[in-house]
């Protein structure tokens, strides 16, 4: 399995999911159980993930129009960039 695509909410890998799925590609999500529970978790767990069978990541990729992920980089949900910076809250 392969990750095509992440997205920091749940709510927001159905419709991905949905596309995948009714082109006949078998594409599970991973993750989204524990950010249903506490979304306050999607930056430390990298968001959900939809993962697709080796042989059908091209297909994949394709069907919902996106470049390959390089992996364990997140990117930003706006803008794609891999420059992402932590802030923790409530620091003097």
């Amino acid at each position: 399995m392969r990750t095509v695509a992440q997205n920091f909410f749940p709510a927001e890998a159905y419709i991905p999911l949905s596309k995948l799925q009714s082109a006949g590609i078998e594409a599970t999500l991973r993750d989204d159980s524990p950010l249903q529970m506490n979304w306050m978790w999607s930056n430390a767990i990298g968001g959900v993930k939809i993962d697709v069978p080796d042989d059908e990541y091209e297909s994949a990729l394709s069907i919902l129009e996106l470049e390959p992920l390089e992996p364990s980089i997140l990117l930003c949900p706006n803008c794609n960039s891999p420059e992402i910076a932590v802030h923790s809250m409530g620091a003097a």
